[in-house]
């Protein structure tokens, strides 16, 4: 059974169809997690631990480019792209509210808590980016990593 509750039979249907049309974006956002988590581990061990030790000529924080950094760069940008969407998205819920007539407060409070809502979790995916930039594009040498 596809919902373990009981439910009527109509929202039961509905469920199954919305979830047939909504789990491959669901599926490619989770290997787009999925694959930023292993980038992000693989840049870690590569530019801040020591697996290099023993290889000859190479300098911890020389600012050299493996293909972790490429990875990660890419997740970073993917990681901006949805941060703006969402804030694309609660612009759209700002103007809404913003529109209301003053008469509509039932209306006005249902906005207000997905604005506060979206806000709350806009700010939480403000930070991987961020942190991020800061990571790839700084010139981190040895001493400030460790």
């Amino acid at each position: 059974m596809f919902v373990t509750h009981t439910v009527h039979a109509d929202t039961q249907v509905f469920l199954k169809l919305k979830w047939s049309r909504c789990w491959p974006l669901y599926l490619i956002y989770m290997l787009l997690d999925f694959f930023f988590l292993i980038s992000l581990g693989g840049f870690t061990l590569a530019h801040f631990g020591r697996i290099y030790d023993g290889q000859v000529n190479y300098e911890y924080g020389s600012g050299k480019k493996n293909v972790w950094w490429f990875l990660l760069a890419f997740c970073h940008v993917y990681k901006c792209a949805f941060t703006l969407a969402r804030l694309g998205q609660m612009s759209s819920y700002l103007l809404g509210f913003c529109a209301m007539k003053k008469d509509a407060a039932k209306e006005r409070s249902s906005i207000l808590e997905k604005t506060v809502d979206s806000l709350v979790y806009l700010l939480r995916s403000m930070v991987p980016p961020i942190l991020i930039g800061f990571v790839l594009y700084m010139d981190l040498s040895e001493d400030w990593a460790r």
